[in-house]
């Protein structure tokens, strides 16, 4: 999903820089998460619309603009990525909604944000142990000493999570109708699973971890993201890339 919203921030720049007359975000019936009960342009069950200056010839569907250099490979500063989606990304109310209802319960905690991302991932990066992501949580409660914490958990692997509740008990916290792998395919490829709620889960984790105070995570666009939608997040990433 991120690396698709990473393209769009490529667009958005690109039509700031004069180099489009006009842009239309269309991310089509192609992607992992269309589904066509909720419409033509899967953006759009996610994000409100966005079209700016000219129309003609302003599409952008996935793929389709080999005009496009992604930030992919050039990674974004996160001061520019959080103006930009400040200026014209808008999430869907019904999301914002859900991450409100779920953030209740980190209020008045010191938050630490977990993401850990495995199954298709570990084609891209080495794996990272669960007992590293246990022992920099312990660190990180060490350097910040005595508070009320809270760890959100954000994951596609269940048996990461079960670890993290094993270890930490009631301090952990997720969002318990996510869908999660249980045999390390990746959920998103999975077409028994319901393709938008995938999606779904995967932006409301991104806006949960960004809620944290401190955010442990592996390599990835969803957690990368978070950072753009809060700026002020201290993070240590503890994949070997």
């Amino acid at each position: 999903m991120f690396s698709m919203f990473d393209d769009v921030l490529d667009l958005l720049k690109r039509y700031e820089l004069g180099h489009y007359q006009g842009v239309e975000v269309n991310l089509g019936k192609t992607g992992v998460y269309y589904q066509p009960s909720h419409g033509e342009n899967w953006w759009s069950y996610y994000c409100e619309p966005i079209s700016l200056g000219k129309k003609s010839n302003s599409k952008m569907i996935m793929g389709g603009d080999p005009y496009i250099i992604s930030w992919r490979r050039h990674p974004w500063p996160r001061k520019e990525a959080s103006r930009l989606i400040k200026k014209y990304i808008r999430i869907k109310s019904h999301i914002q909604k859900t991450v409100n209802v779920l953030s209740r319960a980190l209020k008045d905690h010191f938050v630490i944000s977990v993401h850990y991302r495995a199954t298709d991932k570990l084609f891209e990066a080495p794996r990272v142990s669960f007992e590293k992501f246990e022992q920099e949580v312990l660190k990180t409660m060490k350097a910040y000493g005595q508070k009320k914490y809270k760890i959100f958990v954000a994951t596609d692997e269940q048996a990461f999570l079960c670890y993290m509740i094993k270890k930490f008990g009631i301090l952990v916290h997720y969002n318990p109708s996510a869908i999660r792998s249980k045999d390390g395919k990746p959920v998103h490829n999975n077409v028994q699973n319901d393709q938008y709620k995938c999606g779904e889960d995967a932006l409301i984790d991104a806006l949960l971890l960004s809620r944290g105070n401190y955010l442990i995570k592996t390599v990835s666009f969803l957690s990368r993201w978070a950072t753009f939608f809060n700026i002020n997040l201290p993070f240590v990433e503890l994949s070997n890339k």
